[in-house]
């Protein structure tokens, strides 16, 4: 679909307004290979800064997960590669810090979760150090693999990703 000079100014202005707000635009906005990805989600609240003098950073609590709607599923929007599909998803903004990570109500059902990460090489880190859970050992993974959520966003060529299987530990 061939947008207009104010269609294409208006998607580019609210590319910059999603960016600003910590949002992946190009999760919550339609592209060009899928029309419908994802509605999005409410706003992500902080709590109020905690009260130890240790940590001066407010205590982030994510938005509950969007749900993708039949359309999507039907449109193949909530599938992350050509195997994995999730059932719902929840996009974090920079520096978010998830302390129990949402998941799905039964096997099979995946609950998929975004986190906006800084490219730059002095304060880029591992999405995956963004969850403060017990995370177990590696199970398992794949390189070269690509992510539909995960774009170069002048491009919007698919990045070349790692793929790692990763279980939760209980404790005692």
């Amino acid at each position: 679909m061939e947008l207009s000079d104010s269609q294409a100014a208006a998607v580019l202005e609210a590319r910059r307004v999603l960016e600003n707000a910590g949002l992946n635009p190009y999760v919550l906005l339609p592209s060009d290979e899928t029309s419908n990805l994802v509605t999005p989600p409410q706003s992500a609240p902080l709590c109020s800064a905690s009260s130890s003098t240790t940590s001066q950073q407010s205590r982030y609590e994510a938005p509950p997960a969007t749900q993708f709607s039949s359309e999507q599923v039907a449109s193949r929007a909530n599938f992350v590669n050509r195997q994995t599909t999730i059932v719902a998803i929840v996009t974090h903004p920079l520096s978010a810090i998830v302390e129990f990570p949402e998941s799905g109500e039964s096997p099979g059902a995946s609950i998929g979760h975004l986190f906006l990460v800084d490219p730059s090489p002095d304060k880029f880190f591992h999405p995956k150090l963004n969850i403060q859970y017990s995370l177990g050992g590696t199970h398992g993974a794949r390189n070269n693999v690509t992510c539909n959520y995960l774009r170069n966003e002048q491009t919007k060529i698919l990045a070349d990703c790692t793929l790692e299987k990763i279980t939760c530990e209980s404790t005692r």
